[in-house]
């Protein structure tokens, strides 16, 4: 009996040494392809930190929008913009719409401020010019003053629109149009599971062999 179980135990190791090779030609083969994913998912990876610098550009310029109350300087537009352009080929047409849209919020602000200081203006030079002249008229234009000062509290409303828009899409927005585009998987991708399966296989079967060979 025991010299069946030896022999029976010898035909097993030799059924085992003979698919070897196969088992190596497999081991291999599934190697390369796991390489071929992870230099896919580097890839993958790569286009992330790029889209996320996007991402991060398009927050700091709504900040500095809604730090500054609309009134940014043509150089943080300008940065801006050379952060965000490689939007148009990293996104699809729905964020790249997102940017152009932050960006021209952000020049209309710059403008209306811009005209709001000039009315703004006008109506104080009156104003202040009303004590001391008997006919303040005589040195400004009686319907630009009028104009003024109906523009004035129009654009002051017109502004708080435009910083409310600011104020949502810093608090949700931008999240909400870039999302789709960097979410990740928090657990492991299926073909590092894959590796390290393999790994503990021929680990196993490594060990098995050498039980085996000892026995015989």
């Amino acid at each position: 009996m025991r010299h069946m179980q030896v022999a029976h135990t010898r035909d097993w190791v030799d059924y085992l040494i003979a698919i070897g090779p196969v088992i190596g030609v497999i081991a291999v083969l599934i190697v390369g392809f796991v390489q071929a994913s992870l230099q896919q998912s580097q890839s993958k990876q790569g286009l992330f930190d790029r889209r996320f610098k996007v991402y991060s550009a398009a927050e700091a310029y709504l900040l500095k929008v809604l730090q500054t109350d609309g009134k940014t300087d043509i150089p943080a537009y300008q940065e801006f913009r050379k952060d965000t352009d490689p939007a148009e080929f990293l996104f699809g047409p729905d964020v790249w719409k997102f940017v152009g849209d932050i960006g021209r919020l952000g020049l209309e602000l710059r403008s209306k401020h811009t005209v709001l200081d000039h009315n703004t203006q006008i109506v104080k030079n009156v104003r202040d010019a009303s004590g001391v002249m008997a006919d303040v008229f005589t040195y400004y234009d009686e319907t630009e003053y009028r104009e003024a000062c109906i523009r004035v509290p129009a654009l002051v409303g017109e502004i708080g629109g435009l910083m409310k828009q600011v104020a949502d899409a810093i608090s949700s927005g931008t999240k909400d149009a870039f999302r789709p585009y960097l979410q990740l998987r928090h657990d492991l991708p299926w073909y590092v599971r894959l590796e390290r399966y393999m790994d503990d296989f021929l680990q196993r079967l490594d060990r098995t062999l050498s039980r085996s060979s000892e026995r015989v």
